[in-house]
């Protein structure tokens, strides 16, 4: 399988972009004839958030690049030419920002009736069994409504006569039988009620609705029909066995999905003609690349694996098993009743950190500052009200000379010096970045010493050796592009797309033949799909997953 690095230059540039928190890291290929390969590579650093300098940071990043490469005029607040541009990688945590600030779009949920309060019952499970104080799962939806619809699947084992319900076939042929049909009239003038009310975003879970997805699809035209801007189906967004998981996830998927639509469209309004130059691709929570059109809510969110709770919503979609800190370079500093408190709250972009010239609070990154573990002289000169000056060490100094005057008046007689305090603060973060290390390892038998440490991150390299020490590890791995790895990582990610299909059937001789077909229906449908985004047959692989369940 050819590499998006490897592929022949087509005289066009190629950008990878990770929109973080506080910066914006840009990796992008421009094309040459000099080099054998057709392209180099060029680098560039934003702050994420500049409003006076700039209103998108990915955009003004591809706007500096194309003018100081092409020796073209791209102005400032104007539409940025993208006939230039072949590809747009990126990535952003808007999803799993709103969900954190919970900034999504107010949401109605559509359930079989019987059903209303089965997303706040949750599955009962106890993670600590323990525990005194039960916490029940968060709901984002506003509002309840239930559909008149029931399903029942065609078992023999049922102890209800089933033979007086008319019969349908699933997805899968599957037998189900239609005890309540659909009552769309009655649903109309529900959703009528709430869509005056102004909500816009629809959640729609149905029993077994994963292999007979008919109802739901007539209740997507009927909402269509009244004006929903943002309806979400559990039989598309997760097409899983088990409603109460993949009721959340559809109704994450509505919540998040319209913030992930807003951002695209002031994403494009800063390029002419952007979607009929370039192809543009955002990274989804599974580590793979979706094209723009099939980015979504559900598949958005930095979470855990396939079934994990974020920000208290339990979601089942294909994620990495990442496992995050709040101890970046943002984080703030704070003495707290006796003790030395780094985060979880942070300066962002803007204001951001004291040494930023914008009258920012304390963070780790004045502490390293402080230290001269940062050289100003190497930093990017983008701070300050033009965007154009390096960072600031006198407002980090003068910024920890007021906090230590506090602190030793609440510990006299022993006093600190500035240095001491930094480097206090420095130590508290390096012990959070350590646990979450210590829980991935040594906390599942691992032992730490035998591992390396891979850094990366613009602030990695400050904090790698006390970290590696702390775990008693001797080696470290700093990658060249360690400052952008997350970019430089979207660059050479491969584009991901998952399609689920259920099959009641027993794994055995007799069902071989109609397993595979279902597996080739899929594999023909997805591979034209892929070939009408601009990949050629022999860049697509295939991995087929089996999830059987033991009886």
């Amino acid at each position: 399988m050819s590499s998006y690095l490897d592929k022949p230059a087509s005289g066009k540039f190629k950008f990878a972009i990770d929109r973080g928190g506080t910066f914006t890291d840009v990796y992008c290929l421009c094309p040459t004839e000099s080099h054998p390969s057709g392209f180099y590579p060029k680098t560039m650093k934003l702050l994420s958030e500049d409003p006076a300098n700039y209103r998108d940071a990915p955009t003004e990043a591809i706007r500096r690049i194309l003018e100081s490469e092409t020796g073209r005029v791209f102005r400032k607040g104007e539409k940025v030419d993208a006939s230039c541009v072949e590809s747009i990688r990126m990535g952003t945590t808007v999803a799993t920002n709103a969900l954190l600030e919970r900034k999504g779009e107010p949401t109605v949920l559509l359930i079989t009736k019987g059903f209303k309060d089965l997303l706040h019952i949750g599955n009962q499970s106890r993670p600590n069994l323990f525990d005194l104080s039960v916490t029940l799962p968060d709901t984002i939806y506003e509002e309840v409504i239930e559909v008149n619809e029931r399903l029942y699947l065609d078992r023999d084992n049922c102890q209800i006569d089933l033979s007086k319900f008319r019969q349908v076939t699933g997805i899968n042929g599957e037998s189900l039988r239609v005890v309540q049909s659909l009552d769309l009239e009655q649903l109309e003038s529900e959703l009528k009620r709430v869509y005056d009310r102004g909500l816009q975003s629809v959640a729609v879970v149905l029993m077994h609705s994963y292999v007979y997805p008919k109802h739901e699809l007539e209740v997507e035209k009927l909402a269509r029909r009244i004006g929903f801007s943002q309806i979400s189906l559990s039989s598309k967004v997760m097409p899983m066995v088990k409603i109460v998981p993949r009721g959340y996830t559809v109704c994450v998927d509505a919540y998040l999905t319209p913030a992930i639509k807003r951002y695209l469209d002031n994403f494009e309004s800063g390029f002419r003609d952007l979607y009929k130059h370039t192809r543009v691709q955002f990274m989804q929570s599974d580590g793979g690349l979706s094209p723009v059109d099939q980015f979504s809510g559900s598949r958005a969110i930095l979470s855990g694996p396939a079934e994990c709770t974020t920000a208290g919503i339990t979601i089942q979609a294909p994620q990495l098993d990442v496992n995050t800190v709040a101890a970046g370079g943002g984080s703030r500093l704070f003495f707290r009743s006796g003790l030395l408190v780094v985060g979880p709250e942070s300066a962002g972009a803007n204001p951001g950190p004291a040494c930023y010239r914008k009258g920012g609070p304390l963070t780790v990154t004045d502490a390293n500052l402080v230290l001269n573990r940062l050289i100003p002289d190497f930093f990017p000169k983008i701070f300050g009200p033009s965007c154009d000056e390096a960072l600031s060490r006198e407002a980090s100094v003068e910024a920890f000379r007021v906090l230590t005057e506090e602190i030793n008046s609440q510990i006299s007689p022993q006093r600190m010096t500035m240095e001491e305090v930094a480097l206090g603060f420095i130590k508290v973060a390096n012990e959070s970045m350590c646990r979450p290390i210590r829980a991935l390892t040594q906390g599942k038998g691992y032992d730490t010493s035998k591992h390396v440490l891979a850094c990366f991150g613009a602030a990695g390299g400050q904090h790698a050796c006390a970290i590696a020490q702390s775990l008693g590890m001797n080696k470290i791995v700093v990658h060249k592009y360690a400052g952008i790895l997350s970019a430089y990582g979207m660059a050479i990610a491969d584009a991901v797309v998952e399609s689920q299909l259920p099959l009641n059937l027993v794994y055995s001789r007799s069902n071989f033949e109609r397993i595979r077909n279902s597996f080739e229906s899929q594999l023909n449908k997805y591979q034209c799909l892929n070939c009408s985004h601009g990949f050629i047959a022999e860049d697509i692989e295939v991995e087929v997953v089996s999830e059987l369940a033991l009886r």
